[in-house]
């Protein structure tokens, strides 16, 4: 599930330049107008990572210190991604494929399969 929705998130966004668009204007004009940055994270980023921070808190067998941080972890190397890439034309500097990213996030962050056993493969 963490693997299929962050391909998802990043796919999406990444292939959508009118929203790449929106969020760089909601970044660049947040300090004028804050309500604008509120909004955005109170109706975007706050779902995400509640929904995220669920779904982690589900999954006893990945032992997870604290769920929050881990969705916040999880959802920030997508978002610092996304930025880097496709806001700041980083894949012309620093190219890297969304997949691998992607595989490595959640290699991170459910841990060395073989130390943790077979069953983590559900969150992938």
């Amino acid at each position: 599930m963490l693997r299929q929705r962050a391909r998802q998130i990043v796919h999406n966004i990444a292939n959508n330049p009118p929203l790449i668009t929106l969020v760089r204007l909601i970044i660049g004009e947040s300090e004028r107008f804050p309500e604008l940055g509120k909004t955005f994270v109170r109706e975007i980023q706050k779902p995400i990572l509640d929904q995220l921070t669920l779904y982690l808190t589900a999954q006893r067998h990945v032992p997870l210190a604290d769920s929050a941080i881990a969705a916040r972890v999880f959802v920030g190397t997508l978002v610092h991604y996304l930025v880097v890439q496709k806001l700041m034309h980083g894949d012309a500097i620093i190219p890297v494929d969304g997949d691998r990213l992607v595989d490595g996030l959640v290699s991170l962050l459910v841990g060395a399969e073989t130390r943790i056993g077979p069953e983590s493969r559900k969150l992938s």
